[in-house]
């Protein structure tokens, strides 16, 4: 007696230890995912590449990004499974400025053990699962013995001892207060409340009954037996109401009813599993195995709760999944080296419970034919595990005698969203002009960075530029300046309406003033896009370099042709050598390129970056034939195209 109270004391302490550390690992505060980078405030550039970051201080565990222009209806995958806290992104050219982004992250806790009921029965525990309150755990052992369970106190409530060694199982019967046991050749079915038992299938059955399944909705069980015959028992008037049998009359391992309680399933020796109308007792369909000799022989035996499914564990140590009404494998879970003597679905249907006589249990995703979590390690031969109602707990069985409870994985799931600014990226550039004092050359104003614009040639602008120049140094001739007095000026107004967006944003003429020799700033000092928001300004100023006096003070023609670039090729006719003198005003990518009479491109001479000022080239062109050709120059804001003669 006092061995007794002793291990009831150490049991509730123990308890108080485990549940102590169940609230702790799983309802204290986990770190949240955020975003560092970008913040609200930060401007996202399309065509551009930005740092995404994140913090994940406490969190070992892997993270997806995703992005949605349609305000989170659709989501669409950046980068899958990164285990950084950073990820540099090439931002698409999106052709609607609606931006969110999202940082995900999913992990799963392992399964662990909550406690053990070493010894909870004096030989192999054959079955065992939950009440329907989960308060509860019902076994089943080859001792003959019949327990039910406390798991709070993880002590025996009630048991029954049968006379001999041949319980093969025991199943709830709409509750604990009455127990259907496969025993022997018959069932008992044990009244818990009034201490009695009576015995059903007497006479019915040439061999042993192995399995037996309650209709959830009626007062009927089903008992299999090796004599390949199912039998439907009535537990109102002792009758039988229906019977089944394998086309074979192979051995019946295990039966089930579906969870609406209209089908009755079972499996046999030869590996075949029928579908049954309860109602009717017209068969619904059977699959068929693809080896009869017994390496498919069907130890379990389930359906999902949708009625849909059927699950099979295998001596060959495979689960395999069908679909009742339309005769298909969904799909073969494999991971297993011994034979599935157990199967259980979770409660929401898609996750089901393995037991095998590898000594682990596995848990699979039906949808996607996946492991959600690592294996339980049982410790010896599993031949039986089951959920708890909630799902959050697994009880299982086996070999060693022992009952075990294991805490299942939990899902957990992080993310953070943030809604972006986003815009287009617009380079506005003046680019460095090279004049003589005097004379009229043009002023452009050009657009970069039109490759991270989607479809820039759609797009239409009204813009308002502010031009800061040297005062004095440089006069506007231009019709839509002509109204406005600038003699005594350094900056300028320009208003522009329905510009379409190309490279070129603007053309104005404008006279150098000074007579002596003088240099200056062209500074944007603003650009604003009136008639949109979608664009991100950024602004490169330009120079201004006149040189030599002007001639004498009389009035003269206007001439442009000291507005651009010049470009001079000699001698003419060439043999097998020219040069090329080219004359660069402005800063910025220069094209060197030559063509035959008909068009045709021929080699590319010059492709490079050149500051302001004059270069000049040789080249070898004994690689052309007789005859003309052209060479075009492509300036940063100009053309300018030579004739040639090559002769031998």
């Amino acid at each position: 007696m006092k061995n007794q109270c002793n291990y009831r004391i150490k049991f509730i302490y123990r308890f108080i230890f485990v549940f102590t550390l169940i609230f702790f690992k799983y309802n204290h505060s986990d770190s949240q995912i955020t975003f560092i980078k970008p913040t609200q405030s930060d401007t996202l550039l399309t065509g551009r590449t930005i740092r995404l970051e994140w913090n994940s201080d406490s969190l070992n565990n892997m993270v997806s990004l995703y992005y949605s222009n349609d305000d989170g209806i659709d989501w669409k995958l950046i980068e899958d499974s990164l285990t950084s806290t950073f990820y540099d992104w090439d931002v698409p050219l999106f052709d609607t400025l609606n931006l969110k982004l999202r940082a995900v992250s999913d992990y799963t806790d392992a399964p662990y053990l909550l406690y053990e009921i070493p010894n909870a029965h004096k030989s192999e525990v054959r079955t065992v699962g939950f009440s329907n309150d989960g308060k509860f755990v019902l076994s089943s052992g080859a001792d003959s013995t019949v327990k039910v369970w406390d798991i709070t106190t993880g002590l025996t409530i009630d048991s029954i001892t049968l006379a001999n060694q041949y319980v093969f199982g025991a199943y709830q019967f709409h509750g604990l207060d009455s127990i259907i046991i496969p025993f022997d050749s018959n069932t008992i079915l044990w009244d818990r409340l009034n201490h009695t038992t009576a015995k059903f299938g007497q006479g019915y059955f040439n061999n042993i009954v192995k399995s037996c399944a309650v209709n959830p909705n009626k007062p009927l069980f089903a008992s299999a037996s090796y004599d390949g015959n199912v039998i439907l028992f009535s537990v109102v008037t002792g009758d039988s109401m229906m019977s089944f049998h394998s086309d074979d009359y192979s051995n019946v391992y295990t039966c089930f009813f579906s969870d609406d309680g209209n089908m009755i399933l079972f499996s046999t020796y030869s590996g075949d599993t029928y579908a049954y109308d309860v109602n009717s007792g017209s068969l619904i369909m059977k699959f068929n195995s693809e080896d009869r000799s017994g390496s498919r022989l069907i130890w379990s035996l389930i359906s999902s709760p949708d009625n849909l499914k059927i699950a099979t564990g295998c001596v060959d140590g495979n689960v395999r999944l069908y679909n009742i009404y339309s005769d298909s494998v969904i799909a073969v879970l494999s991971g297993h080296t011994g034979q599935i003597r157990s199967l259980d679905f979770r409660q929401n249907g898609n996750i089901i419970i393995s037991g095998s006589l590898d000594g682990t249990m596995r848990q699979w995703d039906i949808v996607s034919g996946n492991e959600v979590t690592v294996p339980i390690i049982h410790g010896s031969q599993v031949l039986s595990c089951a959920y708890s109602p909630t799902g959050d707990t697994i009880v299982s069985a086996g070999r060693d005698g022992s009952i075990k409870f294991w805490r299942n994985y939990l899902f957990h799931h992080y993310e953070d969203t943030l809604n972006c600014i986003i815009k287009y990226p617009l380079k506005v550039k003046i680019p460095d002009i090279y004049s003589k004092t005097g004379d009229f050359f043009r002023m452009q104003v050009l657009a970069e960075s039109l490759e991270d614009i989607p479809s820039p040639q759609n797009k239409k602008l009204d813009y308002e530029l502010l031009l800061k120049f040297p005062k004095k140094l440089i006069d506007f001739r231009d019709s839509a300046l002509s109204t406005q007095i600038l003699k005594s000026k350094d900056s300028v107004s320009i208003n522009i309406k329905s510009k379409i967006l190309s490279d070129t944003l603007g053309n104005f003429l404008a006279l150098a003033l000074f007579g002596s020799e003088y240099s200056g700033k062209l500074n944007i000092l603003d650009f604003k896009i009136t008639n949109s928001d979608d664009y991100y300004i950024e602004k490169d100023d330009g120079s201004i370099t006149l040189s030599t006096s002007c001639e004498g003070n009389t009035s003269r023609e206007i001439q442009f042709f000291n507005s651009g670039p010049s470009l001079n090729v000699y001698p003419q006719p060439a043999g097998s050598e020219m040069t090329i003198e080219m004359n660069m005003i402005e800063k910025g990518r220069y094209k060197l390129r030559i063509y035959d009479d008909n068009g045709n491109f021929i080699k590319e001479l010059i492709n490079s970056n050149f500051a302001p000022g004059k270069q000049k080239f040789r080249y070898n062109c004994e690689f052309l034939q007789p005859g003309f050709y052209f060479i075009i120059m492509n300036a940063p804001s100009e053309i300018k195209l030579k004739y040639v003669l090559i002769i031998r």
